[in-house]
């Protein structure tokens, strides 16, 4: 997979001058797609629970986006800024926490939630320093947020799976909570719904329409998680 993803640049750039790829830009993908695959299959089979997997896959997904989105643009502004070098060290906290965790699903979610709040520092840090121009501010504080409900995402479905470790032969009782029967369906509807909104209010107050994929996306995460809901509390009488 890592592969094919390498080669789409490269037959992209025998079609059209918009791609322009040198040996630098193919050696940085190809670390970083193949540490991220790495990572992948060895956090993977640290544990057979679903739910620490998805929280992986979420917190890897996560690193992926920002490493990346940081490299091609720029997170704030362009440019080795103070915010963005910053961003560039962020993802070293998921990783030193996950190695001093051991990747055990406790720790895992404490490295989440510092993460989350570091995010969050760094952009506080960017508006303080006047980083951002007066143009970004929606697009900067809606990308944050994704990043954030990424990060607390990821750290709910860790909690969980420590839940789960902590008492393995035991069913969830009838008092339990949704995330604790059913955490991947109830987090990920949320997050969607969440991630939604947050595009919907920055589409509004920027471009004064909601736009479909905002609205689309909200609304699919609202039925989801409906639905979900629904089939718990469905599962709660019998």
């Amino acid at each position: 997979m890592a592969t094919l993803f390498l080669l789409l640049p490269l037959v992209a750039m025998q079609f059209t001058d918009e791609v322009n790829w040198g040996p630098e830009d193919f050696l940085f993908a190809a670390i970083l797609l193949g540490g991220s695959g790495l990572i992948c299959e060895l956090a993977l089979r640290r544990s057979s629970d679903n739910t620490y997997r998805v929280g992986v896959l979420l917190a890897l997904a996560s690193t992926f986006l920002l490493i990346w989105s940081n490299a091609a643009v720029g997170f704030v502004g362009s440019g080795a800024n103070a915010a963005n070098v910053l961003y560039f060290a962020l993802p070293v906290i998921p990783f030193l926490g996950g190695l001093v965790a051991r990747f055990t699903a406790r720790g895992m979610y404490l490295t989440m939630i510092i993460t989350a709040i570091a995010q969050a520092s760094i952009a506080l840090f960017a508006f303080a320093t006047d980083q951002v121009g007066a143009d970004e501010h929606g697009a900067i504080l809606a990308t944050c947020a994704i990043f954030i409900l990424f990060w607390s995402a990821s750290a709910v479905l860790f909690q969980q799976a420590a839940v789960r470790s902590a008492s393995p032969g035991r069913e969830a009782d009838g008092n339990a909570g949704p995330l604790r029967t059913s955490p991947i369906q109830f987090v990920l509807s949320a997050l969607l719904m969440a991630i939604g909104a947050v595009m919907l209010i920055f589409m509004i107050t920027v471009e004064d329409e909601p736009g479909m994929i905002p609205l689309l996306m909200f609304l699919l995460g609202a039925g989801w998680f409906a639905i979900t809901l629904y089939r718990w509390r469905a599962a709660q009488r019998r």
